[in-house]
């Protein structure tokens, strides 16, 4: 199932997922070129309910590419705004 389907598709959810994704392929240096899409990177919970990140195809690729195992993301939120930092280490 992806992300959209398993949440209740509203545009806080979906606004918090697209800033985190944002953020993600800024540290690893792209933007979304080089076959590196919004499907590569999924934005999961940990057990913690931490923001879990997924990457796959291209978007792991080059974070193997740029010497980095993971990339740590954190999300915010406020009434009408939602901001997303992303480190790759």
């Amino acid at each position: 199932a992806t992300e959209v389907e398993n949440c209740d598709i509203n545009a806080r959810f979906l606004a918090k997922r697209f800033a985190a994704k944002e953020a993600i392929v800024k540290a690893l240096g792209t933007g979304f070129r080089g076959g590196i899409t919004m499907p590569a990177i999924t934005v999961s919970k940990s057990e913690l309910n931490q923001p879990l990140v997924i990457l796959s195809g291209p978007a792991l690729a080059r974070l193997e590419a740029i010497g980095a195992s993971e990339i740590m993301v954190s999300i915010s939120d406020e009434v009408d705004s939602v901001i997303a930092f992303a480190i790759a280490q």
